[in-house]
């Protein structure tokens, strides 16, 4: 249901609340933070895959997950 099945062939593996409103789904090639808007629509803020990691995701302070992972080039020429 994910931005009008947009990742369907994701292959899902589990998926845990953050809040109310967002959740961090795992899938079988990396992880997505997902956000209910207001009518109930999910959006996927941002995702990457295993392959981007640097490291090993770990706790911060006992309770905040890190994830690091390659950085991004933006490009003024993009196109979705």
């Amino acid at each position: 249901k994910i931005e009008n099945g947009r990742f369907a062939k994701l292959r899902y593996i589990a998926h845990a609340m953050v809040n109310s409103t967002d959740l961090l789904m795992v899938t079988k090639s990396g992880v997505l933070f997902v956000t209910k808007g207001a009518f109930g629509q999910l959006t996927c803020e941002w995702q990457y895959t295993y392959d981007e990691f640097t490291k090993e995701p770990f706790i911060v302070d006992g309770r905040r997950l890190r994830i690091e992972a390659k950085e991004r080039v933006k490009s003024v020429f993009h196109a979705k």
